[in-house]
């Protein structure tokens, strides 16, 4: 009876042997399928990597011809695809090849760690000194597991930002819709007695030209002037339909309130342009661009305006302003922050008629006035994208991220040294946007001089017109 008793206590051992097993054999089979899975992908990734590697070779050649492009030579659209796409393309294999790398040092981690369960589990079965000697080992190889995996953290966090910017750039690559841009520009004024500084000095021409060169991807260019200004004298009469011309007159809410020089006011009445794109980046005259700029300069992935400003404080409102008691009464947005006036402004339709209907009367308040400088309240963008702030509807960035230069706001006796060394400067460092300043002399001669010289500097910056441009055009019609 008592062997049949021990009979039973081991079949019941052999049972229970038999259930570790066959759950053991289990968790390996799993794991087996996790791993031919795992394998499977990274075996489509490194073919994907080999088809990519080929492909390096013809990147390099485009990154060679943009380069060459940058200097001046032909840039036509299809090529600024044809980079784009090589971009991606570079992107994505390194994503691929940092997946793989962290892929296969994570598997491995797994298949370690799995084999040390088996081996605690084996040991389990051993006594006296042989398994205090296995545990030791399998302690110190958990504990060089742990080590490894912490050492991963930092190569799976790259891996996850490195995924995510390439999918933000593949998303606004693929399909950010359209984006405009609108000048705001008084025309060419041929006044004698107007200012010298105030005259036209080739400005907006060659802000075109910075566009044609590095945003080919724009999609309208709309100029607001006033009613009866002359038309820039170099674009041709049957300039394409992707430059347009529009009465900022129209727009304003009373023809009394033009012909106005007051910038603010056309600011206003921009998102009001029949046709316009929801996106638009609103543009002075005097803006330029000194190197390709892509779509996620301006908005982020979710299509919300990035904003650049200083971190210096900026009062909104002066004693004895107009609109102070306007802004009182209707709880009007305040910043505490400058910005450049000066800089692009990304701009979305829907949100300023929005603004529009929660503040109405601001507008038109602004556009009485037919004349700019009268107070900070009257600058519409500004108090818009505080309101965007307010409204978690925008993305603001530091002045210095924006890779912005501002010429001097006064010239040296030597005009010339000086565009030189502005010239150098833009040249050789990371600068994205400038904004040309355009106090000139006071004295005739001397401001004919200098326009002489700006002249030259933006052909340098800018020698390639574009199609809707006159061929030489006499740049001295309205000295």
């Amino acid at each position: 009876m008592y062997k049949n008793k021990k009979l039973t206590d081991q079949e019941t051992n052999d049972q229970k042997e038999e259930t570790d097993r066959n759950s053991l054999l289990s968790q390996i089979e799993k794991f087996d399928k996790k791993k031919k899975k795992i394998e499977k992908q990274l075996r489509n990734v490194e073919k994907q990597r080999q088809r990519l590697q080929r492909d390096r070779e013809n990147f390099q050649r485009e990154k060679k011809e943009y380069a060459r492009v940058k200097q001046g030579m032909d840039f036509d659209e299809e090529r600024v695809v044809i980079y784009d796409k090589y971009i991606m393309e570079d992107l994505e294999f390194e994503v691929s090849k940092q997946e793989y790398e962290v892929g296969s040092k994570l598997l491995e981690i797994e298949k370690r760690e799995r084999e040390i369960q088996k081996r605690e589990e084996q040991n389990e079965k051993r006594q006296g000194d042989e398994y205090v000697s296995e545990k030791e080992q399998i302690e110190e190889e958990k504990a060089e597991i742990e080590r490894d995996k912490e050492e991963m953290e930092i190569p799976q966090k790259e891996f996850e930002k490195a995924k995510d910017d390439y999918f933000m750039k593949k998303n606004i690559f693929e399909d950010i819709g359209d984006i405009d841009v609108v000048y705001t520009w008084k025309g060419i004024k041929r006044d004698k007695g107007e200012e010298p500084a105030n005259r036209y000095n080739y400005e907006l021409q060659y802000s075109l030209r910075s566009i044609d060169k590095y945003l080919p991807w724009v999609n309208k260019i709309y100029i607001l002037m006033n009613s009866g200004a002359d038309l820039p004298y170099w674009i041709k009469k049957d300039y394409p339909s992707k430059i347009r011309i529009i009465d900022q007159c129209e727009l304003f809410e009373s023809k009394e309130y033009c012909p106005s020089d007051n910038t603010f006011a056309a600011y206003s009445v921009a998102h009001r342009i029949p046709g316009l794109a929801n996106k638009f980046i609103l543009l002075d005259h005097d803006f330029f661009f000194n190197q390709p700029v892509t779509r996620d300069y301006f908005y982020t992935i979710d299509d919300l305006p990035i904003i650049y400003e200083t971190r210096l404080y900026q009062k909104t409102y002066r004693p004895g302003d107009e609109l102070l008691d306007f802004i009182k009464e209707e709880g009007f947005p305040q910043h505490k922050y400058a910005r450049y006036s000066h800089i692009p402004k990304p701009m979305r339709r829907d949100f300023l008629l929005r603004f529009d209907e929660k503040y109405p009367g601001y507008a038109g308040l602004i556009q009485s006035h037919l004349e700019p400088h009268n107070f900070l309240t009257e600058d519409y963008s500004m108090i818009y994208f505080e309101f965007l702030y307010q409204q978690k509807w925008m993305r603001k960035l530091n002045i210095d991220k924006a890779k912005f230069f501002q010429f001097p706001f006064s010239y040296t006796n030597n005009f010339e040294e000086q565009l030189n060394s502005i010239y150098d400067k833009l040249s050789t460092e990371d600068i994205i946007t400038f904004n040309c300043n355009n106090n000139f002399a006071e004295n005739n001669s001397r401001y004919l001089s200098q326009r002489a010289i700006i002249f030259d500097f933006f052909e340098k910056l800018y020698p390639n017109a574009p199609d809707y441009e006159i061929a030489n055009p006499n740049h001295k019609k309205y000295s």
